[in-house]
């Protein structure tokens, strides 16, 4: 049987991440992941496996539930402004939407689906 992706996904960056805080122990590392990219406090680490699991497994779900035309859900700040700097409505409307997300700490389950949102 297959595993799911996303789990894969999540276990492989806490891997490296958990690789990461071995090596260095106390400080700062440098992180990239799917919703942050720089330094970050080891302290900090736990919370950020939690968020790019969690922030995954929103994007899947915006993958069944959101519309065809406005994927992949962007999550993180570069992919945001890149959305903001466009004309286009539809980009702006799915970057303010992420962002919405991202201040729930991507918990999908109680947000609005897109449509909705975008109607409030």
């Amino acid at each position: 049987m297959c595993e799911d992706p996303i789990q894969i996904c999540a276990a492989e960056f806490e891997r490296h991440v958990d690789n990461l805080v071995a090596a260095h122990q106390r400080g700062l590392i440098y992180v990239t992941s799917p919703i942050f990219s720089g330094a970050l406090s080891i302290n900090d680490i736990p919370k950020l496996k939690i968020l790019v699991c969690n922030a995954l497994r929103a994007q899947a779900w915006f993958s069944r539930h959101g519309p065809a035309c406005l994927q992949p859900l962007p999550l993180s700040d570069l992919e945001r402004i890149e959305m903001f700097l466009s004309d286009s409505l539809p980009l702006y409307l799915l970057a303010r939407y992420s962002i919405s997300l991202q201040g729930r700490d991507y918990g999908f389950l109680g947000h609005p689906l897109f449509y909705d949102y975008c109607r409030e």
